[in-house]
């Protein structure tokens, strides 16, 4: 079988997402994409299970005024556009937020397996692609060289030492 082939069964490869490497430092336009009345959440507990709809193999994404209500202070991590050029996020909210935020939705949490034979090849891909990268975050929060904090830059996808002698970059695994 030619790895053509293989890519199309892996549902986790379905992923159709500009993931906007070239804008993540500017602020204007991160301001702007967080802001677009047509971004959508995606929520991620600590074990790693995303928000999905109770009663479809779907992810339960928020929308922006859903977002700024129920999760005001959690901080967003872009992961990219979509065909329609509609922004997509993730949220990393504490235990207990999931849990009111799963209650309020009407929503349960799914994990990573049970999504790549129950969900759409993009939100598979989208949920695995969080997820990497929620994990890394969660990690990623100590130099290796020096062992000061690290401090999230460009949207989440790069951690920088807080020790100005050192300031090393660190990003995650490809």
């Amino acid at each position: 079988m030619s790895a053509d082939q293989r890519s199309r069964n892996n549902v986790f490869a379905g992923l159709t997402l500009d993931r906007c490497s070239e804008r993540r430092f500017d602020s204007d336009w991160l301001r702007d994409v967080e802001g677009a009345t047509n971004a959508r959440f995606l929520v991620l507990g600590p074990d790693g299970k995303a928000l999905s709809q109770a009663a479809a193999a779907s992810l339960r994404l928020l929308d922006l005024g859903e977002r700024h209500e129920w999760l005001p202070d959690s901080t967003p991590t872009l992961l990219g556009l979509d065909q329609d050029r509609a922004p997509y996020f993730l949220l990393t909210p504490d235990s207990d937020a999931c849990l009111y935020l799963g209650e309020r939705c009407e929503g349960d949490y799914q994990d990573l397996r049970r999504a790549g034979t129950s969900m759409s090849a993009f939100e598979a891909g989208l949920f695995a692609y969080a997820r990497g990268l929620a994990h890394w975050q969660s990690r990623s929060r100590w130099c290796g060289a020096c062992g000061s904090a690290l401090s999230l830059e460009w949207a989440g996808h790069r951690a920088r030492c807080t020790n100005t002698a050192c300031a090393i970059e660190h990003f995650p695994r490809t």
